[in-house]
């Protein structure tokens, strides 16, 4: 069972988008070059919406997640033989689509300054509704003490060959509803949007 809870998750976006403004241009009818400056702000406006919405990265960027041990408790409660922490074997991971790892880091509560390795053998399960890294033989930590914070630094996102259609539409229709409804228009997904993501949001559930 997670004992750790996410605090802080910081995303590095790819400034690329995944639709070219003719194509954007193509959908909304539109024939001339006037407002293509302000199509591709909406573009990668819709982008960001829609990445929020699944908790996907539409294009591959960078991760750092934080996970911190609950207020109400304490990393003495956990149970720890020799230098293994058994009660926490998977993290929860806040983007679907993770690549790979690039690190994990910890640190304990007196010193919440000094980063340190973790030494354990985990696994990315990388499926996109509900990612996580599994750790099958608990957690080893070098001080025999549970780290206040546990940092996770990860790649994801699609490749561009790889996006689904369904996420290309969705992207497509908040687009549009942003260029032709210009004052604080989209307050909910457009209902088709919303039925084209459903099957790839992110579970954060347990």
């Amino acid at each position: 069972m997670q004992k750790y809870q996410e605090s802080s998750l910081k995303i590095t976006y790819s400034n690329d988008v995944i639709l070219s403004v003719d194509d954007m241009k193509r959908h909304l009818r539109v024939t001339g070059n006037d407002e293509d400056s302000l199509i591709e702000i909406y573009l990668k406006s819709a982008m960001r919406y829609v990445e929020n919405y699944t908790r996907l990265l539409l294009l591959e960027g960078t991760a750092q997640q934080v996970f911190t041990l609950p207020m109400m408790v304490s990393s003495t409660q956990f149970l720890i033989t020799g230098s293994t922490l058994i009660n926490n074997q998977y993290l929860s991971l806040g983007i679907g689509n993770a690549i790979s790892v690039t690190s994990i880091t910890c640190n304990t509560e007196s010193d919440l300054t000094t980063q340190k390795a973790i030494t354990s053998t985990y696994k990315l399960l990388a499926n996109m509704n509900k990612p996580r890294i599994y750790v099958p033989d608990g957690l080893i930590f070098t001080d025999n003490v549970a780290p206040y914070q546990i940092t996770v630094s990860y790649s994801a996102g699609f490749a561009e060959c790889d996006i689904p259609n369904d996420i290309k539409v969705a992207t497509m229709l908040v687009c549009a509803d942003m260029y032709e409804n210009r004052i604080n228009s989209v307050k909910q997904l457009p209902t088709a949007a919303e039925i084209l993501l459903s099957p790839y949001v992110v579970n954060q559930g347990v």
